[in-house]
């Protein structure tokens, strides 16, 4: 055992992938609360024209699932949650994300408050405001001390220019106010927000390209705003690297600023893929940077590159700990992935980096996807992960929520450390519908005859076209029935339905209309 290891006190280290039963999982993000996790994940939907959903799913201190939930928005084609999911003072959770309308060709921003068993309370979606605005993306939110929430994100404000946006709601999610916050030439990413003594600290992208040139550089950014959303602040970091980019934002217990995230420092012989390296920065509360810590170590041949970034946490001892995605490379050329996580001490001096993948002991080539999104720490001071992991890059298995707990110094188990074998491949099943629908093709009149799974006497059966909208829906109230549609006048053509009911397995087809 190393030295200052902590010996799990509830529960076991794991690494686990989880199978849902639909195409596949990504998990987003993570929280602890009496001994359990909880998480949320993106995942891909069974549902022809919708593109992707929600799942909320919680564990024991052992990695065994004991609940899971998917939420859908009906009449949107993706529903997707960003990398957050905080607790709230009702025993709750909450989600910001976004959602994906095609049929009007914009993001609109998504939040979502669920109850303590992880149910849908309420979800609110908000249109960007500005006009011919693409996209309006939540990417983080806390609740504030009214018990309503404050999200911040990024809304689409010309061809090549964004501004972040921080939204106030109501503990219901009604909108309050919502602030722009733009530069005339610059482009702002919101990633991220926290209390402060004075309001809140936004932690963003400042997406520099400077007058005359087509150079592109990307710098961190923070600015603090009062409960009224007025800008007390604006920093943001003038080094000569191409791109800095910081996802996460900590506050420091002496009244500083941690923010992490990744530079790009090198190209791959040829003008191939960048090379980056994890980047860690402390900032004083006068805004001075005290110290600034990167990792990665790459040559063209043989080595590894920071690929992506997730979350970072500050635990108990004042260690700062990040997560992400390290890319190897083998002879020049970019192979497998495999999760990471790097710990430093308040100094920013590294204490160590390890990476992790469910694979073999040996990572071989092409093992596919191993990805760390969220991390949380521990009251027995380890680390649970969640992110994704596939069997291989092409005819695998396709992404599954990772689960992953280690103590604090990184390790799965006791003495074994690296690079880690699956403990247990768990199944997320959802109690099945059984359902005929006939005649297929049909003419005038199509049946559903309907078995709903135990315990449930409510569902609902949405009928869709081709592009996705919806053209009918009815609803059952009985564990076993037949439903009778009259289509007499529906005009020819594929038609997709469902079946849902809640914590049920979503049943979905389609039937063909000729008169």
């Amino acid at each position: 055992m190393l030295l200052g290891a902590v010996i799990f006190s509830h529960g076991q280290g794991f690494n686990k992938r989880y199978k849902i039963n639909l195409p596949s999982a990504l998990g987003s993000a993570i929280v602890e609360k009496d001994n359990k996790f909880y998480t949320v994940s993106l995942v891909s939907d069974s549902i022809p024209n919708f593109r992707a959903c929600i799942s909320f799913n919680s564990f024991d201190d052992t990695g065994k699932v004991l609940v899971s939930k998917i939420f859908r928005v009906t009449g949107a084609y993706s529903v997707e949650p960003r990398n957050n999911l905080i607790q709230t003072n009702d025993n709750g959770f909450a989600n910001a994300g976004y959602i994906y309308r095609d049929t009007i060709n914009k993001d609109e921003a998504l939040l979502t408050k669920y109850d303590s068993t992880g149910e849908v309370v309420w979800y609110k979606t908000f249109g960007s405001g500005v006009a011919n605005s693409q996209f309006f993306v939540f990417q983080d939110l806390i609740q504030t001390d009214d018990m309503g929430f404050l999200a911040v994100g990024s809304v689409q404000r010309n061809t090549f220019r964004g501004s972040i946006v921080v939204l106030k709601t109501d503990s219901l999610g009604n909108e309050q106010w919502r602030k722009f916050y733009n530069h005339q030439y610059w482009s702002l990413t919101g990633t991220g927000i926290y209390k402060s003594d004075s309001g809140y600290i936004v932690t963003g992208l400042d997406d520099n390209y400077p007058l005359g040139t087509l150079e592109d550089k990307v710098y961190p950014y923070m600015m603090e705003i009062d409960t009224a959303g007025n800008v007390l602040w604006k920093w943001f970091y003038t080094a000569n690297d191409k791109t800095a980019v910081t996802y996460t934002g900590i506050r420091a217990d002496d009244g500083g600023y941690i923010l992490s995230g990744y530079k790009i420092v090198g190209q791959q012989s040829g003008g191939g893929d960048t090379y980056k390296k994890l980047l860690v920065m402390k900032i004083d509360s006068n805004k001075n940077v005290l110290w600034q810590q990167t990792v990665g170590n790459f040559t063209d041949k043989d080595s590894f590159t920071y690929e992506r970034m997730g979350k970072a946490v500050l635990d108990s001892m004042g260690n700062i700990t990040v997560c992400g995605t390290t890319k190897f490379i083998r002879g020049g050329t970019f192979y497998e992935n495999a999760g990471f996580v790097t710990k430093l001490n308040t100094s920013g001096v590294i204490k160590w980096s390890k990476y992790y993948y469910l694979t073999n002991d040996t990572i071989p080539v092409a093992v596919g996807w191993n990805e760390f999104n969220g991390i949380v720490a521990n009251t027995d001071r380890g680390y649970t992960l969640v992110g994704e992991t596939t069997d291989g890059f092409n005819g695998g298995a396709g992404q599954q929520l990772w689960l992953v707990r280690v103590d604090s110094n990184g390790c799965v188990q006791e003495n074994y450390c690296s690079g880690s074998k699956p403990v247990g491949i768990e199944d997320i099943r959802l109690p099945p519908i059984e359902a005929k629908v006939y005649p297929n093709p049909a003419s005038n009149r199509l049946n559903i005859d309907y078995v709903l799974p135990d315990g449930k006497t409510e569902g609902m059966v949405e009928l869709y076209d081709v592009h996705g909208r919806v053209v009918k829906k009815v609803q059952v109230m009985s564990a076993i029935g037949k439903e009778e549609i009259n289509i007499s006048d529906w005009e020819n053509g594929i038609y997709h339905y469902r079946f849902i009911c809640v914590h049920c397995n979503t049943l979905s087809g389609k039937v063909v209309i000729i008169k």
